[in-house]
């Protein structure tokens, strides 16, 4: 199990996890909450990255592209900061680009140092 996107730079790591479901939410009657086993999977990943890291606790962020509602939350989950957002991706590349960076400013000024990304799985038989 490995997250979409690993940002590492100096004392910071930011583990990134992307998903692509036309509804990021889900709620009843006017309260939307996030999926919780979407919170649950990026989880795991933030507690692994910190059994592996000498227990430093690394940022998570979990992406969504913007479909009928735009997200931007950000809180805090077992010692770890977790933003949950959405990007428009309906804009010029200019635009996305400047959002994706500002997802990052917002938790720290650290500068990146390191990208690790990992190619997505395919899933052709599911989407026969």
């Amino acid at each position: 199990m490995r997250a979409d996107i690993v940002l590492e730079g100096v004392g910071r790591r930011i583990i990134v996890d992307t998903k692509f479901y036309r509804d990021a939410l889900v709620g009843r009657f006017a309260a939307t909450k996030v999926r919780s086993e979407r919170l649950y999977q990026l989880l795991a990943y933030l507690r692994n990255d910190a059994a592996n890291h000498d227990g430093m606790a690394a940022e998570g962020i979990l992406l969504y592209p913007a479909v009928a509602n735009h997200l931007d939350d950000d809180f805090t989950l077992e010692g770890h900061s977790v933003r949950v957002a959405t990007v428009d991706l309906d804009q010029p590349w200019a635009a996305i680009a400047g959002r994706l960076l500002s997802l990052l400013a917002h938790t720290s000024g650290e500068e990146l140092t390191k990208i690790e990304s990992y190619p997505l799985r395919s899933h052709h038989s599911q989407l026969r």
